[in-house]
């Protein structure tokens, strides 16, 4: 037992124990076809997440195959990328991008994830490999309100013929705090 995990452990008697963590909850939405402007409107409301990720796959992928893979996320032709809170942009969007060109989306992904000039990151995503890990993301900093609905549009080079899904990851910093009485207490931050 060592001392310092006591005193920690003893500070219970006068303050609670705090453990932070990040929530995540995962959102999949089918894409209509036979469209090039998509809307995903009222993908959540109230409190804002600290971060969203989304990504196009096909929907054949999501069952499972020898074939295909759940995680081969693509560009699958999206040309502009949009996220919005109550129908406004957020910060640095809307994002366009050239068919098979990652150089902006991957950017913004290392950004989001604090690996820009970040020399604790061992190994940075190299643009072979976003390629096949085509992730859209953000961090919600700095934006006009703490709250309201998210939603995302998307311009496409040409629209789907097939099913096609969007799986959007949204983050949430959490905190949870024990008392000297075992009082559990959730805290959204």
């Amino acid at each position: 037992s060592s001392p310092s995990l006591r005193s920690h452990f003893e500070q219970i008697d006068r303050e609670p124990i705090v453990y932070n963590y990040e929530e995540s909850e995962v959102i999949i939405r089918a894409l209509e076809k036979d469209d090039k402007n998509l809307r995903i409107d009222a993908i959540r409301g109230g409190n804002l997440p600290t971060y969203l990720f989304a990504a196009i796959i096909p929907q054949d992928n999501l069952n499972g195959s020898i074939d295909t893979c759940s995680t081969e996320f693509e560009q699958h032709g999206v040309t502009e990328f949009n996220i919005t809170i109550d129908g406004q942009s957020v910060n640095g969007y809307p994002i366009s991008s050239a068919i098979d060109c990652y150089t902006f989306p991957l950017c913004k992904f290392l950004d989001t994830t604090n690996r820009i000039q970040n020399v604790e990151t061992g190994e940075t995503l190299a643009m072979a490999t976003f390629k096949n890990n085509f992730i859209w993301s953000h961090k919600f900093e700095c934006e006009k309100s703490s709250t309201g609905w998210i939603g995302i549009n998307l311009k496409l080079d040409k629209a789907y013929e097939r099913n096609m899904n969007i799986v959007i990851w949204l983050v949430s910093s959490c905190a949870l705090s024990i008392d000297q009485f075992n009082q559990i207490e959730l805290m959204k931050m």
